[in-house]
């Protein structure tokens, strides 16, 4: 009996157990709705390196500057305001040529007409007082006023034949100050120089790594209101770089140009984009590289570098048909 009761309760158990496992298993609808593994493809951007130049340049303002022999300033002894100028910056003139005139005074015709009566007073007064027909007190005052009547007289005398100014030596022009009709000059001041010859040579400033690169010989362009020449450099010397022309007529003592020179370059190499290279030092940096669909690392050698591109050294496996990861798609 007791035996039974065992059997009846160990399929009771059996039957329970089996109702259970069922709730584990989908129906056939729920089988529908079960997900499904799926695999993404990944797309690559990539680049090929390209053959080209990479040319490194600078540009700095230097100003026109020379070494003169025997040179004079042009100053007059005579004060007024200009008229004319007739010269120019390195313009040869021979001693005595004319280089400006100055502007007759406004007041000019009233000082010669105050002399003449003046003076025709003064006659009078004194002839008449060696008749002892006027008095000491008018002849004085008569005197007196022709003195200063004179005096303004003899000025302008003085500035009618001093208003041409001439060059005191033969030679060439040089430092020719900027003046227009009118621009007051002094005894004081200096129209220009003259020299009797010069060395122009151009001077101009940039770092000693620069300055170190721009060998003698060595070919520049030079830009002076929008036109250009050829130059070349004479010589560097720290942070000093001194420029020199075959034909130096262009330029005047003076004048600012911009020199534009080459200080690396590398032709017909191969290149990347910087943004397509991680740098690491000066000379070394790592890309990526689609190898079989395999993105690789690779550390590559490079060599020069502009502020856009840098130099694949050869013989690291890299060429015009390898493809650098540049991103993702």
């Amino acid at each position: 009996m007791i035996k039974k009761a065992f059997l009846s309760v160990l399929l009771i158990i059996l039957l329970i157990s089996m109702a259970g496992c069922m709730s584990f298993f989908p129906k056939e609808d729920e089988m529908l709705i079960l997900p499904v593994p799926s695999y993404t493809v990944v797309e690559y951007k990539t680049i090929n390196p390209t053959r080209g130049d990479i040319v490194n340049s600078i540009s700095i303002l230097s100003t026109v500057i020379a070494e003169f022999e025997n040179l004079t300033e042009q100053k007059f002894s005579v004060n007024g305001y200009i008229d004319e100028i007739y010269v120019v910056n390195d313009q040869y003139v021979e001693k005595g040529d004319l280089l400006a005139t100055l502007i007759d005074p406004e007041n000019k015709e009233q000082i010669e007409e105050e002399y003449t009566n003046a003076l025709n007073e003064y006659i009078n007064i004194q002839k008449l007082y060696s008749e002892k027909s006027v008095s000491e007190y008018q002849f004085r005052k008569a005197e007196i006023n022709y003195n200063h009547a004179k005096e303004k007289y003899d000025e302008i005398i003085l500035h009618i034949n001093s208003k041409e100014l001439r060059a005191s030596q033969s030679g060439y022009i040089v430092f020719l100050k900027d003046m227009k009709k009118s621009d007051p000059i002094g005894k004081s001041v200096q129209l220009c120089y003259i020299t009797l010859g010069q060395k122009k040579m151009i001077n101009g400033t940039t770092t000693a790594v620069n300055a170190a690169k721009m060998q003698a010989g060595k070919s520049v362009i030079i830009t002076l209101n929008d036109i250009q020449y050829q130059g070349y450099v004479l010589k560097s010397e720290g942070t000093n770089v001194v420029i020199g022309m075959d034909d130096m007529s262009g330029v005047s003592v003076g004048n600012v140009v911009q020199v534009k020179m080459v200080i690396d370059e590398a032709y017909d190499v191969l290149k990347l984009p910087k943004t397509a290279v991680s740098v690491t030092d000066e000379k070394t940096g790592t890309i990526r590289v689609l190898m079989n669909n395999v993105p690789t690392i690779m550390t590559i050698d490079l060599g020069l570098s502009s502020s856009t591109e840098v130099e694949v050294l050869p013989g690291q496996g890299v060429d015009e048909n390898t493809m650098v990861i540049t991103g993702m798609n």
